[in-house]
């Protein structure tokens, strides 16, 4: 029938390869990988409908579920790490500028002393779609509190962003 074999050597239930990677081109997708946790060792599938037919598959081994040793993740945990680092101290940074905020400070002052650009988004409404270049936790963050609230909110690609209100319209 001209079909194509293809093995995988490794997958987990995310559809993951043993490294962690995802499995690219799994025909089936995830309803692959559910029906293959769904099965065992020497039993008869059913194929699974995929986009342009259907996939038959066989389970061949199960593998004990294990946690990884440190050297198999070492680099992940790493990474991990820092991302999760570089998140608190940017929050601790921007949290450090709202105390400034509150406190009375002049906003353009405190950005230019940190080398911040200042950008002004007008009629925000609340409920409504956020302005381009303002995502929707700032407006939320935003509407916290009354004239003069400063707020810490996040931003896209992991950016804090210091939000304040400078006028209310009821």
């Amino acid at each position: 029938y001209e079909l194509t074999l293809r093995t995988i050597p490794a997958v987990d239930a995310a559809g993951k390869d043993a490294d962690g990677n995802a499995i690219a081109d799994l025909p089936g997708g995830q309803a692959l990988v559910g029906a293959v946790f769904e099965s065992d060792v020497g039993l008869e599938n059913n194929p699974i409908p995929a986009d342009d037919g259907y996939v038959w598959y066989t389970v061949t081994s199960v593998a004990a579920a294990r946690d990884r040793e440190l050297g198999e993740v070492r680099d992940k945990v790493i990474a991990a790490w820092k991302a999760a680092e570089v998140q608190k101290r940017l929050t601790e940074r921007a949290e450090a500028l709202r105390t400034q905020l509150k406190d009375g400070g002049d906003l353009a002052a405190i950005a230019a002393t940190a080398g911040i650009p200042v950008e002004t988004a007008t009629a925000v409404k609340r409920g409504g779609d956020a302005p381009i270049g303002l995502p929707a936790p700032a407006v939320e963050a935003a509407f916290g509190g009354p004239r003069g609230y400063a707020a810490v909110a996040d931003g896209e690609g992991g950016a804090k962003l210091v939000v304040t209100t400078t006028e209310v319209t009821i």
